[in-house]
């Protein structure tokens, strides 16, 4: 193999420093790293599969629909976007039109898999139905199915999948060893078939990382800064847990044996020491009017979603009719609010709640004006100044395809900040502590993905053998850079 990309989802290099991890801790340390940065509002697989931004790929994490609601879609396919965008050409097409053969397997938002000189192993999220067993869909050519199974591949493993398993419940072994069997079955699964098809290019993500990531990354940050209250078992089996890892990695590249191997994740992941309420700002500078009652309304909310069973969140989740109301429960006046922000994760935009947009009280021709007054006092504002949030005009990045989708202000934060509206609606401040992450974590005890640990800005991109690597590839110093990386390593 002439070269070979190694995804980890939601990692960033210091990730692989906190334990003994002797393969990749070397191969880490002889490569030449690329310090890049996100907006988290873009998704980094899709900037790195295309060589563009989510203004013209469409690929956020959240969007507004702009049909006049205040509708939220999580949902994004990249290859449903490259049919309509014969602009954007992948990774996989650049390189098939130029002769060399692909080998790609579990690339999120893959789903369904093109038609490639290779093979082609879909890969989950945007909305995609999550399940440990392969799809025909997911596999090009159609007979690598029969490989995948015969290898027990498991397409993913979600939290929330997990805790629904009725062996699970607090079982930390069981936990990991399904995330450890999955690492296992995907390398076997890469290894056989790249023997059979001997491809040029190799491109390959797993997603275990993250999922452990998100649910003990503070765990992890406490137990080096030696507080003695963290749960040891888990801590133990953490340690295990990345040390197989480690030994799946060494194996897998000794299979592949490519001539040249980059290291790169989609994002990083941090401990979530941090709340910002967003809404709270709005609020208090009349940028933003309470619905009556709401506060009472939100608060029963938050409170059921904790009695909530597993298995029924289940059932919502997949349930297409119903999750656009969950994900747009508006807890501002829509007639007089001239400004709002809807949340789902990471993200930390604020919209201008305009008339034609959204059916709200801003006219067009006043946005700007509503826009750089709100930036003003945002960054004069003393808590915003504290925790250094800083409000920045995000114009310039509307001017794509998909640009509209872009919110109209971006709040930079420093990491460990997590913007979390609808869940903090009835807090009285405006930053707050995180509660699950200055507390031991129990497997039992986890509600959802983002327990203690948050997206991070800072994604892993470390190159190994190449004979190059300057400025000029990373003029945005993002994610957008690998692209243009592995074309020029084959002179594309």
């Amino acid at each position: 193999m002439k070269y070979f990309l190694i995804g980890i989802d939601g990692a960033q290099e210091e990730l692989f420093f906190r334990f003994n991890l002797p393969f990749i801790q070397e191969k880490l340390s002889k490569g030449v790293n690329i310090s890049l940065e996100e907006d988290l509002i873009g998704r980094g697989w899709s900037e790195i599969c295309t060589g563009v931004h989510a203004s013209e790929s469409g690929a956020f994490y959240e969007r507004m629909l702009m049909d006049g609601s205040y509708t939220v879609s999580s949902e994004y396919k990249l290859l449903d976007e490259l049919k309509v965008n014969t602009n954007i050409i992948p990774l996989w097409d650049a390189l098939n039109a130029n002769g060399y053969s692909v080998g790609i397997m579990n690339v999120p938002t893959t789903n369904i898999a093109p038609k490639v000189n290779g093979f082609f192993v879909s890969g989950g999220g945007g909305g995609a139905k999550v399940t440990s067993e392969i799809e025909d869909a997911q596999c090009y050519p159609k007979n690598i199915k029969d490989v995948l199974i015969d290898n027990n591949y498991i397409a993913d493993e979600r939290l929330l999948t997990l805790l629904l398993e009725d062996n699970i419940g607090g079982n930390n072994n069981y936990f990991f060893s399904r995330l450890k069997l999955m690492n296992e079955k995907r390398v076997d699964s890469y290894l056989r078939l790249n023997n059979e098809f001997n491809v040029n290019f190799g491109f390959i993500v797993f997603r275990s990382i993250v999922v452990v990531e998100n649910i003990f990354s503070a765990e992890i940050d406490r137990f080096l800064k030696g507080d003695k209250s963290v749960n040891m078992d888990i801590i133990s089996k953490l340690r295990d847990f990345y040390l197989h890892f480690d030994s799946c990695l060494e194996r897998l590249c000794k299979g592949v044996n490519a001539q040249k191997i980059g290291f790169i994740s989609d994002h990083g992941t941090v401990p979530k020491y941090n709340i910002v309420n967003l809404n709270f700002f709005l609020k208090k500078l009349g940028y933003q009017n309470e619905v009556l009652n709401i506060k009472s309304y939100i608060y029963l909310l938050k409170t059921l979603k904790r009695f909530i069973p597993h298995s029924i969140k289940k059932i919502l989740k997949g349930n297409t009719s119903i999750m656009p109301i969950y994900y747009s429960i508006v807890n501002f006046d829509k007639n007089t609010s001239r400004l709002f922000t809807v949340n789902l994760g990471s993200s930390s935009g604020v919209y201008v709640n305009d008339r034609i947009r959204f059916n709200g009280c801003v006219e067009p021709d006043n946005i700007k004006n509503v826009m750089h007054k709100f930036i003003r006092e945002f960054n004069s504002f003393a808590m915003s100044k504290k925790h250094n949030l800083i409000a920045v005009d995000c114009s310039a990045k509307k001017n794509g395809k998909h640009g509209k989708y872009y919110p109209d202000i971006l709040i930079r934060m420093p990491e460990g900040y997590q913007v979390e509206n609808l869940n903090e609606a009835c807090s009285s401040d405006f930053v707050t502590p995180s509660y699950n992450s200055y507390n031991p974590v129990f497997l039992k005890d986890v509600k959802h993905d983002l327990w203690t640990g948050t997206r991070g800005k800072r994604p892993m991109a470390t190159f190994l053998n190449h004979e190059f690597l300057n400025d000029n590839l990373c003029e945005d110093h993002d994610l957008t850079c690998v692209y243009h990386i592995v074309k020029k390593e084959f002179n594309l």
